[in-house]
């Protein structure tokens, strides 16, 4: 498989708030390639409690 990127961004230091995006786009993507992502496990990967998850 192939996958076109322009670009990517790492932010291990917290100063950008990407754990959100993250939580709606991981799921999509996963499923698009035919896997599904329990919402808890992606929270454990993220470290938003998860209180936090918009579900």
């Amino acid at each position: 498989m192939t996958i076109d990127c322009s670009g990517v961004v790492l932010d291990m230091d917290g100063l950008l708030d990407t754990e959100q995006l993250q939580m709606k786009i991981a799921p999509r993507a996963l499923r698009g390639l035919g896997h599904e992502l329990d919402p808890s496990f992606f929270n454990r990967l993220v470290d938003v409690p998860q209180a936090e998850y918009p579900g």
